[in-house]
């Protein structure tokens, strides 16, 4: 009786629970990179009708890995022959599904499937991800395009999590040539934002910390307070800085951290600038007519916008992600207005002491 072997791609966490069970497994074949240990893995599996029984790692079996996995991809080849790519719900012409069958997900492992989809989508290079038992999705890559990729990061995300069915990954990686060639790197922040958007059980626990806190909401730390925040961006504080004074750039770097509750940090910032900016007048009335004289608004900007960005720019993205807002351009230039009129009080009161 012949034994019919399928590859089946399966979860790292999936590989973590199996250690003792020596089982057979290979990497994905990413070409010329090396897979992470977040990677789903090949298992092979025999199938047995009813279920599926996987294959020891014996040494037998480990001499004889290339000829398993070259008999098990031409079986799943012959399984998946009739199925035939389509293009998911919505309407959107540049993702493609593959569902239909239990190996679905592993068409991924098929140079000439995925050589059609290229085809299809009339683009040379594609994301693919496998979220779900028998589930492959694949999209267009377009460089320029960020909300095409942040929307297909989003159905693989939301595909992931549900409940039914076996997960195993939603790592998505880039396709060329139908192959494997890498994987997409993604923000552990937006991972963490993409979690708990469609996470069954993250949603369950926001809802319980929301009901909670129903009272004191306004008052917490962390997503709820990110939602509506509004923020000044690096470039923002550069330019308030540069027509506002230094006072100004301190400003929206202490409200940036109001609005994300880092208390601590915002009166950091206070102390830091009744030192920083008294240092920077004395400067400026000492030199004057020097160099420094003639770039200190530019000088400032490039400074004050720098600080926000080694200390605020990676808080700043995460806050985006979960709603929070830049401040338009109206406010930008109110806070330059009244920041001009305290420096020019504390310019004139400086200027006495100073002759």
């Amino acid at each position: 009786m012949t034994i019919n072997i399928l590859p089946l791609l399966k979860s790292a966490e999936w590989v973590r629970l199996a250690v003792g069970q020596n089982r057979l497994v290979s990497p994905l074949p990413v070409d010329g990179v090396e897979a992470s240990s977040a990677s789903p893995v090949i298992a092979y599996g025999v199938d047995q009708a009813d279920n599926v029984a996987f294959l020891p790692a014996t040494e037998s079996n480990l001499q004889r890995i290339k000829t398993i996995r070259e008999r098990s991809f031409a079986a799943l080849r012959q399984r998946l022959a009739y199925l035939d790519w389509n293009h998911t719900d919505g309407g959107n012409r540049d993702v493609l599904i593959f569902a239909g069958d239990f190996n679905a997900a592993e068409c991924l492992l098929l140079p000439e499937r995925m050589q059609e989809a290229h085809t299809l989508l009339s683009s040379p290079e594609l994301l693919a991800c496998t979220p779900k038992r028998g589930v492959l999705l694949v999209c267009r890559y377009l460089r320029d395009n960020k909300d095409a990729t942040e929307a297909f990061l989003g159905l693989c995300h939301e595909i992931y999590y549900e409940q039914d069915g076996e997960p195993i990954s939603p790592i998505v990686w880039g396709v060329s040539q139908g192959l494997i060639k890498d994987q997409m790197q993604i923000g552990e922040a937006y991972l963490e934002y993409l979690k708990n958007k469609y996470s069954t059980e993250a949603t369950q626990q926001k809802e319980v910390v929301t009901e909670a806190s129903r009272d004191e909401q306004g008052h917490g730390r962390g997503a709820d307070v990110t939602e509506a925040a509004l923020l000044y961006s690096p470039g923002q504080i550069a330019f308030m800085t540069l027509f506002g004074t230094p006072l100004a750039g301190f400003y929206g770097i202490f409200r940036n951290y109001s609005r994300l509750g880092e208390i601590s940090k915002a009166r950091g910032t206070i102390v830091a600038s009744c030192f920083v900016i008294p240092l920077m007048i004395l400067s400026f009335l000492t030199l004057p007519g020097s160099a420094y004289d003639k770039m200190f608004p530019v000088f400032s900007a490039i400074l004050l916008g720098g600080v926000c960005k080694l200390t605020q720019g990676r808080m700043l993205g995460d806050a985006q992600m979960k709603g929070a807002r830049y401040h338009k351009v109206w406010n930008q230039c109110l806070v330059i207005f009244f920041t001009l009129l305290l420096m020019l009080l504390a310019i004139s009161v400086c200027m006495v002491f100073v002759s």
